[in-house]
């Protein structure tokens, strides 16, 4: 589980140098963020393992331009698909497979002016 104002979470590598990235991930990643911001150790995540800290810091944390990570988070504060989706996002996602049909089928429900959206993704064939 993450709060994050900012970062690239994926492949976050070591905390204290950054993520390592293969040649293919380096090109993908060309001209679309700062490698020097990606690799600064100030930048990198703070892994807690506590379920108790995360909330502390999610509520009351000064963490502007911070990324926070609870490593299993979802299972630790026992976040369960039906408690926390509402029924019609929670029905696109286990009747999708891509990330194309879950918009397809989200943007078919009644209710889906009430969601906002924002999508970004990076092309593989640079």
């Amino acid at each position: 589980l993450v709060w994050c104002s900012w970062a690239r979470v994926g492949a976050m590598g070591c905390p204290q140098h950054g993520p390592e990235f293969s040649a293919a991930e380096e090109r993908m990643l060309e001209g679309t963020w700062p490698m020097d911001l990606i690799r600064d150790p100030t930048k990198q995540p703070r892994v807690v393992t506590d379920p108790g800290e995360f909330l502390r810091e999610l509520l009351i944390g000064e963490h502007l331009n911070e990324c926070v990570v609870l490593p299993g988070g979802v299972d630790l504060l026992e976040m369960r698909l039906d408690q926390t989706f509402p029924d019609d996002v929670r029905q696109c996602f286990q009747s999708s497979d891509t990330v194309a049909s879950f918009l397809t089928s989200l943007r078919s429900q009644p209710n889906c002016a009430a969601y906002k959206l924002r999508l970004m993704y990076l092309d593989h064939n640079k």
